[in-house]
């Protein structure tokens, strides 16, 4: 049986590290138990009790379980080396790949892994049929979303560029790197704009972010540019019905890219030259 022990930040942290370990769960046979997922569980339908007793994934958790974990584990990585009962893993700053472990998981009764940076590189993306039925979105949320794409595509020359505008937190992530304002993004637009216009396609953006945009924003001066702030998750949605993304590196973009088979390019830099070349879909 695999355990997970460690809270791994918010939704879309969570979905990629739960993922990977459905993953990696479902090849190797064990039984998984994620507790760090159920007050996210009713966006997702499909993660009923029958389909996860048939997966062999647990999620149940309460207060007392999430707290106590990973207190367990750490008593166990001080105090406890290479115990009969169990195998104890924990993460670092580098990736442990699941899928070259597999047979650590039949070597004792509990495979405990604490950390974000497991993942199962071999098996992930052929298991990403099954995972992208798993976390279907709620039906009101998906049939909204699908909706405002239709309201859009009026006409088929219409490309539909998801922008993800990440703030809040990001002020001082990685020293506010990839914090990034108004006219950083409306650069990346522009250039998009031109690309597609050679193309022979006409860009309209749809505009999320995680922080109020100003009516006064330049980013909304055109009519191709729509505002579209709602709930994370009917924004995550939404981007994962676009046809192209772009915004900083982060797990909701990415995840809205892996979930849609939608390309996603990085904005990284104030200054960045947007090539239509760069755009790939993303999987972390």
């Amino acid at each position: 049986m695999i355990v997970a022990v460690s809270q791994e930040g918010q939704l879309c942290n969570r979905l990629f590290h739960f993922s990977h370990l459905i993953s990696h769960s479902i090849n190797s046979g064990n039984r998984l138990w994620y507790p760090f997922f159920a007050e996210y569980s009713h966006y997702f339908p499909n993660l009923n009790k029958k389909t996860l007793d048939d997966l062999q994934i647990n999620i149940y958790s309460n207060g007392l379980i999430r707290s106590m974990l990973p207190r367990l584990a750490s008593i166990f990585s001080r105090h406890y080396q290479d115990p009969p009962f169990l195998t104890y893993i924990k993460s670092g700053d580098e990736t442990i790949d699941l899928s070259l472990m597999a047979h650590e998981t039949h070597k004792n009764n509990l495979l405990i892994l604490d950390g974000w940076l497991f993942r199962d590189k071999n098996q992930f993306l052929g298991n990403a049929p099954l995972l992208r039925e798993l976390f279907q979105f709620e039906k009101a949320i998906n049939d909204e979303a699908l909706r405002t794409v239709a309201n859009i595509k009026h006409e088929s020359d219409i490309c539909i560029v998801g922008v993800h505008i990440r703030r809040g937190d990001y002020a001082q992530w990685q020293a506010g790197r990839y914090y990034f304002d108004d006219e950083t993004y409306l650069s990346s637009m522009n250039q998009i704009s031109s690309l597609l216009d050679k193309q022979g396609k006409k860009a309209t953006f749809i505009i999320c972010s995680n922080e109020p945009i100003s009516p006064s924003s330049p980013l909304l001066k055109d009519a191709n540019a729509i505002l579209y702030q709602k709930t994370a998750i009917e924004d995550l949605c939404l981007l994962s019905k676009c046809d192209l993304l772009i915004g900083p590196p982060s797990t909701f973009t990415i995840w809205a890219s892996f979930f849609g088979s939608t390309p996603l390019h990085y904005l990284e830099e104030t200054h960045q030259i947007i090539t239509l070349s760069n755009f790939s879909i993303k999987h972390c």
